[in-house]
């Protein structure tokens, strides 16, 4: 068992450095790193921090900062599911989060409020 999670962590790790990343700075200046990739996507069932965005020209524009106790159900979460269907959502931004929900939420307030991405606004 202990080489099968070994075997399995270096896998995730190997896979974690192809993915491209994106650094967000939040309002407070604070730096949260970033995994992207094209939407739709599967997601690990971990709690996490995400960013629905669409590709701009040589950056990104944030649709909808949120977080969650699971990533691999974001698609159920009404807001997000608003945003899929209201804006051209190409992309998503997610980072594991183990911190309280509370600390995650921190975390969206920070970017939220440096960012001011639409759906966040229709959901305030």
């Amino acid at each position: 068992m202990a080489f099968q999670c070994a075997a399995w962590l270096a896998m995730g790790q190997c896979l974690m450095r192809r993915l491209r990343q994106q650094v967000w700075v939040g309002a407070s200046d604070a730096q949260y790193k970033y995994f992207i990739r094209d939407w739709p996507a599967r997601l690990a069932p971990v709690p996490g921090n995400f960013i629905l965005a669409c590709a701009a020209e040589r950056s990104w524009q944030p649709i909808l900062i949120g977080e969650c106790d699971d990533l691999s159900v974001i698609e159920g979460i009404k807001p997000v599911r608003w945003s899929l269907n209201q804006y051209g959502v190409t992309h998503i931004h997610s980072r594991a989060n183990l911190s309280p929900a509370s600390e995650r939420q921190r975390e969206v307030i920070d970017l939220v409020r440096r960012w001011k991405p639409p759906a966040n606004r229709s959901w305030q």
